[in-house]
């Protein structure tokens, strides 16, 4: 403590007196006769000699307010400066104030504003409004002290907690910490207006609030209707708790309902000016609950989220409340379900409750953290294969459980909200719950619910395509799925629905979508199951086939045989078959895609829906000639006197690149260099394609053209094989091979009908 001393020392020094009881007197400061100062002063003014006699170090030397330093040139109101009247002189005389006094609500001396104003000598500090309520000037500020800074009369915080005791309590009392902080002062408040200081890290009232200029309610430096001002110190807290380093969503300022601005409204906080939740919506910074994140509530259970979450509610008793299966689990911050609540397993109020675990089905890592090895959900794996594409999320919604398995949706609605073209299924005789022959299902899959789930796997299975049944080892194009339930459909089974349709794509029948056919083990592209049917088909059309609705089959089998719907041109066209009578769709009634392997002819040419009409011819090998289940006596077409060739075995002459080549066939119906003839020599079962082209083009036909579209003949050309056993009569023995009578007395030009 400063031992002051007493008046009568400074005056035995001067050489002057002091009244009775030490009172200052006229003559303590004033020598009668002393004419060598001005006034007849004890001592000079000169560097306030005589003013620091008694009042030492009062006029802050070195300070702004040592106008020898700041203003030597101003003059006070006996028209001194500083250097004649000393530096007191800038603001006080010996009898009175050295200014005009100027009272205001903020400085009712008016001692300070007689500088502080404008065009006055400290106008660069000019304080037109004091915003701090009920104060002064010189409550705060002691101009004759620097030492605090901005000659505060004390340091820090503490003229502020002076009158606020009650605030610097710290997190413990529910208060704002002030203090250092583990990083330095942002630089938006700083542009907002917070004094820098050595101390630059350190948070003072000052750091939030401003005495002189603050331009918003509070004092505070930043508008309190949005999160700015707590976000310049808080923003990288919070990026740094979520994975991608973006802010959690409390701190994205989202928009509240009507039902969630209620809630804030009766915790008595504020919302944005546009009803956006703030952080001064959940949190009070002096006042806040102690020990609990400032919050305005402590978190009981779950019952401060559902307050604005109503609907999570379902997340309570299901196997995602900790508290049923494991009321002890705790999270990053220690803290268990069972005193938390069930939200808090999973969730706070800024970032998750868990450390992340990150892959490919879940980028935010917010199921697999628990859901792996070692923690809580370790049953409940989602397994090493899983649905490509997809996040967990998508297709899960951890709070809600109606539609099993935490499924946003039921799971077949779920499915076809990404898989639309699959919807078609329904009805059909994929359908599981439609399903007419359930005894058909392997039991793996007729265990399963839905549409999709007895074939699908969405994940944890164990092949890589998702499928349910099946090899060990996919094949192909899922052949092998196909195959589980229909084995008899298989290339090569001993059945009447045995596919028998050539596995080999050849390159002119590549139209069809690559995306359907399979590669075999030698990199050949072949027929699967998939090429023609689609699986996820409905009732129309049949047999799943891919055709649109309403469209015959016909058409998928001239998407690579393109060549083959000229037939529509000719007499086997799929119209004149129905009216005679027969199923001609597909092909039908000459074609089969599946059939008994032993009983077929040829390309695909299958008495399987000829049976009834086939006959055994006399003298020849075959069980039935396909040909011949029609064009016979009392068949449904034309029949001829003489129906087939004697059989034996010929050399063709000729190549298929020959102008005159006419095929010979075996005895199972195929090609051969060595073969027999039969109706196929001679006719074109589909019809003469350069000639029906010109019919689809609408070009008239002459007499011999029409002549041999009605017939189906192939061109006659030599040499060819009729030509190597018969010669020139040859000609005529083809064109009237069916009526020998006609060719034994023919003339010799060939009718219209021989032209090539």
């Amino acid at each position: 403590m400063v031992e002051v001393e007493p008046p009568s020392m400074p005056m035995k020094a001067l050489g002057t007196v002091v009244g009775p009881n030490n009172t200052l007197i006229c003559m303590s400061c004033h020598k009668l006769g002393q004419n060598s100062s001005a006034y007849m002063l004890a001592d000079t003014l000169t560097g306030s000699r005589l003013c620091q006699r008694c009042h030492p170090g009062h006029y802050a030397q070195g300070t702004p307010h040592d106008l020898r330093q700041s203003a030597p040139h101003e003059e006070n109101r006996l028209g001194q400066t500083v250097a004649q009247g000393g530096p007191c002189s800038a603001c006080h005389l010996s009898h009175r104030y050295a200014r005009e006094i100027i009272p205001s609500p903020l400085d009712p001396d008016g001692y300070c504003i007689t500088c502080h104003q404008a065009y006055h000598v400290a106008a660069g500090h000019a304080r037109t409004k004091m915003v701090h309520p009920e104060s002064h000037c010189l409550q705060c500020h002691n101009p004759h002290d620097a030492a605090n800074g901005n000659f505060l009369r004390e340091p820090g915080n503490d003229l502020c907690l002076r009158c606020h005791v009650q605030l610097g309590g710290g997190v413990v009392a529910g208060m704002h910490p002030l203090g250092a902080m583990d990083r330095p002062m942002p630089a938006e408040l700083c542009v907002a207006g917070t004094p820098p200081t050595a101390d630059s890290n350190v948070v003072k009232c000052v750091t939030c609030h401003s005495m002189h200029s603050a331009g918003y309610p509070s004092l505070l430096r930043m508008p309190p209707d949005s999160n700015q001002l707590c976000l310049a110190c808080h923003r990288d807290q919070l990026t740094a708790k979520t994975p991608h380093g973006e802010l959690p969503g409390h701190g994205q300022s989202p928009i509240l309902s009507a039902a969630q601005r209620a809630v804030v409204a009766k915790w008595g906080t504020p919302t944005g000016r546009d009803g956006e939740l703030l952080c001064v919506s959940c949190h009070r910074v002096h006042g806040g609950q102690p020990d609990a994140s400032l919050l305005v509530e402590r978190p009981r259970y779950e019952e401060t989220c559902l307050a604005c979450h109503p609907q999570m509610l379902d997340v309570v008793g299901s196997p995602h409340d900790l508290r049923t299966n494991h009321p002890l689990e705790q999270n990053s911050k220690g803290m268990t379900v069972l005193a938390a609540g069930s939200c808090s397993a999973c969730h706070l109020g800024h970032g998750a409750a868990r450390a992340p675990a990150p892959t490919a089905g879940d980028p935010q890592g917010q199921c697999l953290n628990c859901h792996q090895d070692g923690q809580c959900a370790a049953t409940k794996q989602p397994g090493a294969v899983d649905h490509p594409k997809t996040a967990c999320t998508e297709c899960h919604n951890p709070h809600e459980r109606h539609g099993g398995n935490f499924l946003v949706q039921d799971s077949a609605a779920l499915c076809l909200r990404c898989h639309t073209d699959q919807a078609t299924l329904a009805g059909g005789p994929h359908d599981h719950t439609t399903s007419t022959h359930p005894e058909k299902w392997p039991a793996q899959a007729a265990a399963q619910t839905g549409p999709c789930l007895p074939c699908h796997v969405p994940h944890g299975g164990e092949r890589a395509d998702l499928f349910r049944v099946g090899g060990d080892r996919p094949v192909g194009n899922h052949d092998d799925v196909c195959l589980s339930c229909h084995p008899d459909a298989a290339w090569g089974a001993a059945s009447n629905i045995a596919a028998i349709h050539p596995q080999k794509i050849a390159p002119e029948h590549s139209r069809v979508n690559l995306a359907l056919v399979p590669t075999d083990a030698a990199g050949n592209k072949r027929m699967g199951c998939t090429t023609c049917h689609n699986p996820h088909g409905g009732v129309d059309p049949v047999h799943l086939a891919r055709v649109g609705p309403h469209e015959p089959t016909q058409a998928l089998c001239v998407t690579c045989h393109r060549d083959k719907e000229y037939v529509k041109y000719t007499g086997h066209s799929a119209d004149k078959l129905e009216l005679l009578g027969f199923d001609a769709d597909s092909c039908k009634p000459c074609h089969a895609m599946h059939a008994r392997p032993s009983e077929t002819y040829g390309q695909m040419l299958s008495p399987r829906f000829l049976a009834e009409r086939c006959v055994q011819m006399e003298g020849q090998p075959y069980s039935c000639l396909p040909c011949l289940a029609c064009h016979v006596a009392g068949g449904v077409a034309p029949s001829p006197e003489r129906a087939v060739h004697p059989s034996m075995i010929m050399l063709n002459i000729n190549t298929p690149a020959d102008p005159g080549y006419l095929p010979l066939f075996d005895r199972a119906g195929h090609l051969a260099a060595d073969g027999q003839v039969v109706c196929r020599t001679c006719h074109v079962s589909h019809g003469r394609l350069e000639l029906l082209q010109l019919i689809a083009r609408g070009t008239t036909l002459t007499p011999e053209q029409q002549n041999a579209v009605r017939a189906q003949v192939r061109p006659y050309v030599t040499p060819n094989v009729c030509y190597a056993c018969h010669g020139e009569e040859g000609r005529m023995r083809y064109l009237y091979f069916h009526n020998p009578r006609m060719w034994k007395s023919a003339p010799e030009t060939a009718p219209p009908s021989a032209a090539p």
